[in-house]
């Protein structure tokens, strides 16, 4: 699969980065970068770029995220997929991180990447022990972890577990897929509040999107199996995203169509919570096959009283090529109810890279004094190349002129330095060069102990979005890195973003013995060679004095496209 066509800025900021001057970083108008894993893991020998390696895996993918709340201190947890795994774990496990941020000091590892799971039989050769992990808050004690497995018999399955704030398991593993005999996975859950859940998984061979009710009590804890209900079909790719619309509601999107890319679109329902009754399904974008329009890849976040569901718009030229194609990301912004979406405003060509992004939500602007932050969708995107700068935009609803809002002064953050949203997850993935793409998370209104705070950590930053991502630092290892961004939400007064701060692994706390990591069968493998980027020139090191060029270049070149973007 070429990546090419999407990743002009990437490429451009890549070519010309060594010939501007830096720009000073610091500040707390910054994104704060900390990595979390090593680019390492898994066979890594140079890239056969028409053949790829099966299931070699990309180093670290398909991070989540989530947060708690204890006593005056926040833990930042983030999971995802690493290939850094011993021979008896691969291809690979889920692993943990544990960020914590306090009143005073910088952030501390609690949990420095520690495997949390071990699943897969090496002698039956599992093909995906553990996949596409996602956290959902369910209060200061707990999250609810879903993901997929073939652990059981071969077929992949989906399971919850419920995890807390320093990565420790605390239930045993619940099977809430339907039919073990079939491949049934992607899971994404939402948390009504209380004792209420409501997931969402596709089944690959049957062509659907179920929802699954679940209850938990805190008591045990425990989560139990509740009702189902076949919310989308037919669907041969239909990864639900979902989130709780209010104490008793669960609105869940999903692709819909029987080919890839969907051939009937993007449908999505509002389910009562409790009963599992689906009260209404709708297309908030229908394909177009006839017309070269074809949407896929929801994501859906809360925004106050509203819901804003992200799509992609694909060209479906891998139908009949080994090329992507062309991709448009969409926003629209609904009200939905029992009998409808009721679709307030659309607003198509969003963001910086129009492919895999992720959307979150939650409050960003001044806050000092007597100002009010608004709620703001925050879309998130990374280059398909794995050469680039991962992006963050806060984008707004205005209820008055019923338009989406881009305000490219003051919210459009660089999340980080290296990125990959598709390229090492594609070719070390199951088919090589035929798919695979990695899924970016987010998560808003993450409070900062420290917002004013004497010797705190950015004091004059009141919350956060918190933005995992893998990406490649190219020349220095093989796999991808993954790194978290802490990127300023609400904030003392109005600032413009600066560039973000050179990454650095966070100190790991003395309050906990060292974790005994197994001992991971790519820790020893050759660098990649230049035939690891079959698109990009070159792309900024490990060096720093090129990151502020990379940010202002990158920024204009973003800009004239939006310019085009205006003039077409």
């Amino acid at each position: 699969m070429r990546v090419c066509r999407s990743n002009w800025l990437a490429s451009l900021g890549a070519a010309l980065v060594l010939a501007v001057p830096a720009v000073a970083v610091a500040g707390d108008a910054a994104t704060a970068v900390y990595k979390l894993q090593d680019g390492i893991g898994g066979p890594s020998d140079p890239i056969e770029e028409e053949n790829g390696k099966d299931y070699a895996g990309a180093g670290s993918e398909q991070s989540t995220v989530t947060w708690f709340q204890k006593g005056t201190d926040v833990y930042v947890l983030a999971i995802w997929m690493s290939s850094d795994v011993s021979e008896a774990d691969r291809p690979w496990q889920l692993k943990c991180s544990s960020l914590k941020l306090s009143q005073v000091g910088e952030p501390t590892l609690m949990v420095d990447a520690m495997q949390i799971t071990t699943l897969g039989d090496p002698i039956n050769a599992d093909e995906r022990p553990a996949n596409h992990p996602h956290l959902a808050k369910i209060d200061e004690n707990l999250a609810i972890l879903s993901y997929g497995s073939d652990d059981d018999n071969g077929n992949t399955q989906t399971y919850v577990q419920l995890v807390n704030e320093m990565c420790e398991i605390k239930s045993e593993m619940l099977r809430i897929s339907n039919d073990a005999n079939n491949n049934q996975g992607a899971p994404e859950c939402a948390v009504h509040g209380g004792m209420y859940i409501t997931c969402g998984y596709y089944d690959n061979n049957d062509q659907r999107t179920y929802a699954r009710g679940l209850i938990y009590d805190p008591a045990v804890p425990s989560l139990t199996n509740d009702w189902l209900s076949v919310v989308v079909t037919p669907s041969d790719i239909g990864r639900p995203a979902i989130v709780s619309a209010s104490a008793d509601r669960a609105f869940l999107c999903a692709a819909k169509g029987v080919d890839r890319p969907p051939e009937m679109g993007v449908e999505c329902a509002m389910i009562n919570a409790m009963s599992g009754e689906v009260l209404f399904k709708d297309y908030i974008h229908m394909s177009d096959p006839g017309n070269a329009m074809y949407f896929n890849q929801p994501s859906v976040a809360k925004v106050g009283d509203y819901i804003a569901v992200q799509t992609v718009m694909s060209s479906g030229d891998g139908k009949l090529t080994n090329d992507k194609g062309e991709s448009t990301t969409y926003i629209d912004v609904v009200q939905p109810n029992d009998i409808g979406l009721q679709l307030k405003s659309t607003l198509p060509a969003v963001g910086p890279y129009q492919a895999h992004p992720g959307l979150c939500a939650g409050g960003f602007g001044a806050v000092g004094g007597g100002q009010t932050a608004e709620p703001h969708m925050a879309l998130f995107q990374a280059p398909i190349t794995g050469a680039g700068q991962p992006a963050l935009l806060y984008v707004d609803y205005d209820e008055v002129s019923k338009n989406i809002m881009v305000d490219m002064n003051y919210k459009f953050w660089f999340v980080g330095w290296y990125a990959d949203s598709g390229y090492l997850a594609n070719i070390y993935g199951q088919n090589p060069n035929d798919q695979g793409r990695d899924f970016l998370r987010c998560v808003s209104d993450v409070p900062n102990p420290a917002y004013q705070m004497d010797g705190g950590f950015k004091p004059t930053v009141k919350t956060f979005t918190v933005a995992p991502h893998s990406g490649r630092m190219y020349g220095d290892e093989p796999k991808n890195a993954l790194w978290l961004g802490l990127v300023p939400a609400q904030t003392e007064q109005q600032v413009t973003p600066e560039p973000p701060e050179p990454p650095t692994k966070p100190p790991v706390s003395t309050e906990n013995p060292p974790q005994d990591p197994s001992d991971p069968s790519g820790r020893n493998d050759p660098v990649l060679g230049d035939a690891a980027s079959g698109c990009a020139c070159g792309v900024v090191g490990s060096d720093t004095s090129g990151y502020g060029a990379l940010f202002a270049l990158a920024l204009g070149a973003f800009a004239f496209a939006r310019r085009r973007r205006e003039e077409v």
